[in-house]
Parts: C-alpha cells; structure tokens; sequence
C-alpha cells in the first residue's frame, strides 16, 4: 500500500504501534509492539515472538486486524489501519 508523501514523515517519525487483532477463539486482542516502514513498499514490518498471541493470529492468515500508531501527548494524532 502507497501512502501520500504527507504521511510519511509520521511513519518515519513513530515506532510503536498497538495492533489488535482476532485470537483462536475469536476475542480481540491488542498489544504494542515496534514496527518498521518500507517507504518503496508501503508496508509494515512487525517485531514481536512467534509464542505471542499477535503472531499466532497473524500467522494464522485473512483475520481482521486493526493498527493504531502515534502516541505522543504533544501531538495528539494518530494514523489507524483496519484489514486482514
């Protein structure tokens, strides 16, 4: 996915996100974890363990899964991605 050249300094500038997502029964489940942007891409590269619940729902493939980044007090904006 392409974002507008306007959003991209907000990606670069955070690192922390919280993805929720579906876990194996079905129950949502949020947690932070650090990302990376690939600005030639337009995707995201998660960090976290492959004993979380957020990898196994992810490994798991097309659940629905939503991802809020920016968690600055001086900012008070943040960039939220819904999908699978």
């Amino acid at each position: 996915m392409k974002f507008p050249e306007a959003i991209q300094p907000f990606l670069r500038k955070h690192r922390i996100s919280v993805l929720a997502v579906v876990n194996e029964q079905g129950n949502p489940h949020g947690a932070t974890l650090h990302y990376a942007f690939d600005e030639s891409k337009g995707s995201f590269i998660f960090f976290t363990r492959k004993h979380t619940l957020k990898y196994k729902a992810v490994e798991k493939g097309t659940q629905k899964s939503s991802l809020v980044i920016g968690f600055s007090e001086e900012e008070f904006a943040t960039m939220q991605l819904h999908g699978e």
